[in-house]
């Protein structure tokens, strides 16, 4: 049965109207899921192999991985509680997935169906909203906006689907009643209802034990859990057959997962901070509604990201840094190779040393592209071992996928990567007249496997060949061109010339930094080899340190 949920929030009209200028991160509410009463079934007496083996948390060991559907994946992923900035430690949890995800669909060729709720209605919703003294809505809103804008920022794919939890109270109303329906759970004389763990079997899966609550004296049992809420005065409230409340946290999730993906879905993932007793509880929920003994087929936790020592980046201890404050300082390319040396589901210190590390593997990423373009385009005699060369490429391309299928194992891949990028730099620099090589094309197979798998992984890696602004290429070499010949001009004036020629160095030779350096404030960095000038596209004049 669908309930009808009246809301009392004053509405922003224009949110909805809003389109987020980054494609992909709208709100998917106008999409319907294949209804079997409210609900439908994923269930198959067949799984598919996928190639993959990966660590279940449900379990606590690598199993292989095999879908409910052919060649598609069956993805939950909890999504962010919208009333404050998102910090590292969310973008990290974030982009471990993201780069999962990409894994699957590149080198496993699995469609990834990835569904995700914005939590946008909660305690600290409303602490917030009457800190500020605005609407919740008002809070959940711009910082839901605040989110996707920073997702966006690190090159994190959206979600195939993204619903608030505002917009699904009929069917969180509608699952409620079908767990009340099998006889677990029920209502309190206020109008809140609880899960009964006294008459579920099945829960301990991520821990033996709940988190007693003794605060509310009208409970059956002191370890069961909300589904709904009764409301209090001034908070947030939609009508229901108990009476004005709003959702609990756990009952939002299994609601929407099996709205859009079933009562059976291969993967839900999250920080291990949610294992229990978040997870725990939506796993109880979907199994009590659906008289199933297994909702989710694997668990996928990332580790903690740590601010200092043992220590938690957490908002409630005030230790974290901010997506936008951390970008001030490094790139977004940066952290997703902080996130690759990193395997997912450990633990990790954010420290400068280990940021630094990952900043100079981009910078050696970035230039021995640029070297290799730079090779390829302007035909430059090169000489090398062309039949050993091909060999290290082809043994890196086994290995990295070797890595991925391993619980995408991609400390591994990087450092395959990296020893690819190293033997090749090895080879050029120590340009041997013993080989003859009459041709350029394992340099260019070199090149095409380096950018094409570090865009696999997410790695924001500019093509000149395809840039937009391909057209001003011509201008921009034209002006690096004439800055380098005065600048040859000048190294050329040596010490023994008159002071008045010496000082014409030193402004010519001030001038030409200062170009460089606006060249980089505009994305292109200049970089002197002795006489000879190179360049590239990048980001920005980056700051090599950190507010951590």
């Amino acid at each position: 049965m669908i309930i009808k949920s009246v809301c009392n929030l004053d509405c922003i009209k224009c949110f909805d109207l809003l389109k987020y200028k980054f494609k992909g991160y709208l709100l998917n509410t106008s999409i319907k899921p294949i209804s079997n009463g409210n609900f439908y079934s994923t269930s198959t007496e067949k799984s598919y192999k996928t190639g993959l083996t990966v660590y279940d948390s449900g379990v606590r060991k690598k199993v292989e991985f095999c879908t409910v559907l052919p060649k598609t994946v069956l993805w939950y992923c909890c999504g962010p509680t919208v009333y404050d900035s998102a910090h590292l430690g969310h973008a990290c949890s974030f982009m471990h997935f993201d780069i999962i995800r990409r894994i699957m669909e590149h080198y496993f060729g699995l469609n990834v169906i990835m569904v995700m709720n914005i939590t946008d209605i909660d305690d600290k919703i409303i602490n917030k909203a009457n800190e500020l003294q605005q609407p919740c809505q008002r809070i959940s809103h711009h910082y839901e906006k605040e989110f996707f804008e920073d997702m966006h920022k690190l090159n994190i794919l959206p979600p195939s689907i993204t619903a608030r939890v505002t917009d699904n109270i009929p069917e969180i109303l509608d699952f409620i009643n079908g767990i009340m329906d099998n006889g677990l759970a029920y209502a309190t004389s206020d109008g809140s209802i609880y899960f009964n763990l006294g008459k579920y079997s099945g829960y301990g899966k991520f821990s033996p034990k709940q988190e007693s609550d003794s605060s509310q004296q009208s409970k059956l049992g002191s370890e069961d859990f909300a589904l709904w809420k009764s409301s209090k005065s001034g908070e947030p409230f939609w009508e229901s057959p108990w009476g004005k409340g709003r959702p609990g946290w756990h009952i939002e999730c299994s609601t929407i997962a099996c709205k859009y993906l079933g009562h059976s879905i291969d993967i839900h993932s999250g920080g291990i901070d949610l294992k229990f007793p978040h997870h725990e509880n939506e796993e109880a929920q979907c199994c009590a509604r659906f008289g199933i003994p297994k909702w989710v087929n694997y668990w996928m936790h990332t580790g903690h990201l740590f601010s200092k020592g043992a220590e938690k980046m957490s908002k409630s201890l005030k230790n974290t840094v901010s997506i936008r404050d951390f970008l001030n300082s490094y790139t977004a390319n940066v952290l997703r190779i902080f996130c690759l040396l990193i395997p997912y589901r450990n633990g990790v210190e954010l420290r400068k040393e280990t940021l630094d590390k990952a900043f100079a593997m981009e910078r050696t990423i970035s230039q021995f592209l640029l070297d290799l373009e730079s090779i390829i385009r302007e035909g430059k005699k090169v000489n090398f071992d062309e039949q050993l060369l091909f060999k290290v490429l082809h043994e890196t391309e086994e290995k990295i996928i070797v890595s991925f299928s391993d619980d995408f194992s991609t400390n591994k891949a990087l450092s395959e990567l990296f020893h690819l990028i190293s033997t090749t730099n090895s080879m050029i620099k120590s340009s041997n007249e013993e080989y003859n090589t009459k041709s350029l094309y394992c340099l260019a197979a070199i090149l095409n496997f380096t950018s094409s798998t570090l865009k696999n992984l997410g790695y924001d890696y500019i093509d000149k060949k395809n840039i937009a602004y391909e057209e001003v290429e011509d201008l921009i070499t034209s002006t690096i061109q004439f800055r380098s010949e005065i600048r040859e001009a000048a190294l050329e004036i040596n010490k023994n010339q008159p002071k008045e020629l010496l000082e014409k160095k030193k402004t010519l030779l001030k001038a030409c930094d200062n170009m460089r350096d606006n060249f980089l404030n505009c994305g292109i960095e200049l970089k002197d080899n002795g006489k000879t000038t190179t360049w590239r596209y990048t980001e920005r004049k980056i700051n090599a340190t950190t507010k951590t």
